[in-house]
């Protein structure tokens, strides 16, 4: 059934409330946490102790009588409930709040109701806040489970406005190589390619790129390999990636190939002067065919590559999609501010000019 009217408006006025609560609460964190009912405690603090869709669901369910100020049945499926926590991903991100992408696109999908999902404290608390507690009671658990994300957030500057002008390609190829030299796990690498390839399959418009959280295995991340390319939502190319020689992940590379059932795929890593002998010699040396269809491309060549054929503004965009892919799917935060602080020093930003 498709939401009606007055859906969409409660829907819309419990994203207003995590919006604003959170914001609030990451900017101006209370002296002591709200009390939330004893009864309640164990089932909320179980819930934000765990960095799935259920916290991130947790919150947007709680905020729809939150926001309406009465007791209503939310063991019942809100049909607008998507666009909650659509809203909730959004927010958390500028806070830097870790999060899940739209956590009721797959929590509950298709149900009806949401009181059977698997884990025992949510279905716990949505038949207290359903059936059992006052709207004071439901109010206290939100805030106290509002100031618990809010805690979440991690202090990083935000991405700087740039100057198109100056996005030249010696000066985003001297920015790559120092960003490059520093040591990220393999998180440069990964996102600056990815970006870049993002960048240039929004510029091309049939295009789609995927890149998964760094260090999470491809099955995981229910991905073929680091970087995917589709189109129309077929996988047209796949890559590994790595900040190591190009030697450590070719057999990774011929067992993703096989198992995706691609026609060929791709090692983006330290390669340098690298012959097709050297490549068959590894090959074979580790069992595999000769004749496997694994290119070995070097990572600083590749990415200097990709750069070139980017126009300015999509050079723009592909450093915006750094800033988010290092704050949003790996943990160190040190490169999140290393990398802004490089982006001053190359004189990119607007405010600096």
């Amino acid at each position: 059934m498709a939401p009606t009217a007055e859906d969409r408006v409660q829907a819309d006025n419990a994203a207003a409330v995590i919006e604003e609560r959170l914001t609030t609460l990451v900017a101006n964190p209370p002296a002591e946490r709200t009390n939330p009912p004893d009864e309640a405690r164990g089932w909320l603090d179980d819930l934000l102790g765990h960095g799935d869709t259920y916290r991130d669901a947790t919150l947007a369910i709680l905020a729809f009588p939150a926001a309406a100020g009465r007791i209503t049945d939310i063991r019942l499926a809100p049909p607008s409930r998507r666009g909650v926590t659509q809203r909730v991903t959004k927010v958390c991100e500028s806070l830097s709040i870790p999060c899940k992408k739209d956590a009721f696109q797959t929590l509950g999908k298709g149900n009806k109701r949401l009181d059977g999902l698997d884990r025992a404290a949510w279905r716990a608390l949505l038949e207290w806040a359903s059936a059992q507690a006052t709207i004071s009671e439901v109010r206290a658990a939100f805030e106290y489970f509002a100031e618990g994300m809010a805690l979440l957030a991690r202090p990083l500057p935000p991405m700087p406005e740039l100057i198109t002008r100056r996005l030249t390609f010696p000066t985003l190829a001297t920015l790559f190589d120092r960003l490059l030299n520093r040591s990220s796990r393999g998180a440069h690498e990964q996102f600056i390619l990815a970006a870049l390839l993002s960048a240039q399959a929004e510029a091309d418009g049939g295009l789609r790129v995927e890149t998964k959280s760094l260090n999470a295995s491809d099955a995981s991340a229910r991905t073929a390999a680091d970087v995917q390319i589709w189109r129309r939502g077929t996988l047209e190319e796949a890559f590994e990636v790595s900040g190591n020689r190009w030697d450590t992940k070719i057999v990774q590379a011929a067992q993703t190939r096989e198992r995706a059932d691609l026609p060929r795929i791709h090692v983006i890593a330290r390669a340098g002067i690298t012959t097709g002998v050297d490549i068959i010699h590894a090959l074979t040396d580790n069992g595999l065919a000769p004749d496997e269809d694994v290119s070995v491309l070097d990572i600083r060549h590749e990415i200097r590559s990709v750069t070139a054929r980017l126009s300015r503004p999509s050079r723009k965009v592909a450093l915006q999609t750094i800033y988010g892919y290092l704050k949003n799917r790996q943990p160190d935060d040190r490169l999140v501010t290393e990398y802004v602080n490089e982006l001053h020093e190359a004189g990119l930003v607007e405010d600096d000019s």
